[in-house]
């Protein structure tokens, strides 16, 4: 639900992530697909792929998993 979900303004700050990025990690957190990501955000598609791939980047991950992780333990 909605209500579980971090503040994107949260993972900005303890993540360094960029407002966009941030806001594409909450999604991918709450098991969004990069598709239905674009349609909310209005963006394109490669957008969330290239928003992903600097999350994963950043964090040194490579997979949701360990993203829900690095959220969590932020929480």
């Amino acid at each position: 639900s909605l209500l579980s979900s971090p503040p994107a303004v949260l993972l900005c700050e303890k993540l360094m992530l960029s407002k966009r990025e941030a806001e594409t990690a909450v999604k991918l957190y709450e098991g969004k697909t990069y598709n239905q990501i674009a349609d909310e955000l209005y963006v394109s598609l490669s957008a969330v792929k290239k928003h992903a791939y600097n999350i994963y980047r950043k964090l040194d991950i490579t997979n949701n998993r360990q993203l829900m992780q690095k959220i969590n333990d932020i929480l």
